[in-house]
């Protein structure tokens, strides 16, 4: 069995791009079951829920993905 040494093609690659840290938050991802079962007092509804979880979402940034996986 060949084995390769990824940390070689790793340093290689950072040693070509140059990339600094972002200046702002335009972007956030949401893990949806994460946020669900953060919940501690849902509410009586689907709407009252979807509406409440809208509004967070709408103000965390510019672009928000609320990634669902399921499994």
């Amino acid at each position: 069995m060949n084995k390769a040494d990824k940390s070689k093609l790793l340093h290689t690659l950072e040693s070509i791009v140059k990339s600094d840290a972002p200046q702002k938050i335009d972007i956030t991802i949401v893990d949806a079951m994460f946020n669900f079962h953060s919940i501690v007092n849902p509410p009586q509804t689907y709407g009252k829920l979807a509406d409440d979880i809208l509004g967070k979402l709408c103000n965390m940034a510019n672009r928000v993905d609320y990634v669902c996986n399921n499994i």
